[in-house]
């Protein structure tokens, strides 16, 4: 639980409260955002930690999330507009662009 880029922190949690949990508990999930300025090609680790009712920390972290940056290549194979009565059925790892008139 290292704290390098962002510190644990509780503003912003959407708490979304769950019926009928096993047990007959309290229940509930949530979800939180940060806005982090992030580098490409750099492997960063996450960190989540909850405390239950009863003030139990629990943590959970990931094996690492890295940055890709490189856009999307997008091949297209075919321009145009498909005529009336054309078949128009794409072949495996066929792309068309197509302007509908």
């Amino acid at each position: 639980g290292e704290d390098d880029i962002q510190p644990f922190l509780s503003a912003g949690i959407i708490l979304i409260p769950e019926d009928n949990v096993h047990g007959g508990g309290l229940g509930g999930s949530g979800k939180a955002r940060a806005i982090l300025s992030l580098d490409c090609g750099v492997t960063y680790y996450l960190t989540v930690r909850a405390i239950t009712g009863f003030g139990n920390i629990l943590e959970s972290y990931s094996d690492g999330i890295l940055i890709d940056c490189t856009p999307p290549t997008v091949e297209i194979t075919s321009v145009g507009i498909v005529a009336v009565g054309e078949d128009a059925t794409l072949a495996p790892g066929e792309n068309r662009y197509q302007l509908t008139p």
